[in-house]
């Protein structure tokens, strides 16, 4: 009769502890994508933009030696531009761009 602690069920163990360290990477990533999901609809409304075109958007998702980052520029409805910042440990920041400025960045950013 083999023993509980066969191969089998170190094999089962180590598939488990495996699944489960892959759950836990997915859920803080999606975690984070909420979070600043959350602060850059925060930011909106504080600065009262209701709709709103992406020229351009970097996200670096956070990793063991980079605490990731959002990068957009913004397009608004009436003709205003916007720069969007947003790294861990504190809210993001909306900066207005001149138009010259936003356009610029978004062609040599792409």
């Amino acid at each position: 009769m083999p023993s509980p602690t066969g191969p089998l069920s170190t094999l089962g163990f180590v598939l488990f502890a495996f699944c489960l360290v892959l759950f836990l990477i997915y859920w803080q990533g999606r975690n984070w994508k909420r979070q600043v999901s959350a602060d850059f609809a925060a930011a909106l409304q504080r600065l009262g933009i209701v709709t709103h075109e992406v020229l351009l958007e970097k996200i670096t998702q956070p990793s063991k030696n980079n605490p990731g980052e959002v990068y957009r520029i913004l397009h608004t409805h009436n003709e205003q531009y916007f720069l969007y910042l947003y790294t861990p440990g504190g809210p993001g920041v909306l900066k207005p761009l001149s138009k010259e400025r936003a356009l610029l960045a978004a062609r040599l950013n792409r």
